[in-house]
């Protein structure tokens, strides 16, 4: 849309459905549509950065996307909240106040100060928050038979595999005597502490 020179302009929960599957976000009501440059043709406060005297009413693709930020904000308060200063500090306040809105608070805060140019780059940046940095390198498990039947004789846990951490290159493994030589304990502390991060 942004492409094409449009501003959806009443972006909010109630004019968004999810389908699927594969889900996808359809918007419908899209009477207020505007064209780039224009003023604003319909806007629901919340979700107005011009309510929040963070930016004008005018179209353009960042109106959306403070709309976008404050939606996300709203899924942490679905009930909303009120104005009070009504200004950036006091929703950067209320996004730090909601542990589920902390990983984002970087994504949030651009979009809500007008930072991104376009909605590629703000979903550029919500990927790699939301991209897992974690992923099984090996898996070894025991079978056996038993009746004519082929059985799992081992269990699943972090004696039969090794996860890779992409982001420093390391190898998660109870076996890695260099580090984790005799202490068991440290191994499954730093890894249950790595994977908390992944929530």
């Amino acid at each position: 849309m942004h492409k094409a020179g449009w501003v959806f302009g009443d972006l909010k929960p109630d004019n968004l459905i999810v389908t699927g599957p594969p889900s996808k976000i359809r918007s419908i009501d899209v009477g207020g549509t505007t064209i780039q440059g224009r003023a604003i043709k319909e806007f629901t406060e919340f979700y107005d950065r011009g309510y929040w005297g963070l930016g004008t009413r005018k179209a353009d693709p960042a109106y959306d996307l403070f709309a976008a930020a404050m939606i996300i904000i709203n899924t942490a308060y679905p009930k909303r909240f009120a104005k009070t200063t009504g200004d950036f500090k006091q929703l950067k306040m209320m996004v730090r106040q909601k542990k589920e809105l902390l990983k984002y608070e970087d994504v949030i805060l651009n979009a809500l100060q007008g930072h991104y140019s376009s909605a590629g780059e703000m979903r550029n940046d919500m990927l790699q928050l939301t991209s897992l940095t974690i992923s099984l390198a090996v898996l070894k498990l025991e079978f056996g038979r038993m009746n004519g039947h082929i059985i799992l004789s081992d269990e699943i846990s972090p004696d039969t595999w090794k996860l890779l951490d992409k982001s420093t290159g390391e190898i998660l493994q109870k076996a890695n005597e260099k580090v984790y030589s005799g202490n068991q304990l440290e191994f499954y502390a730093k890894l249950v502490n790595r994977l908390e991060e992944l929530k």
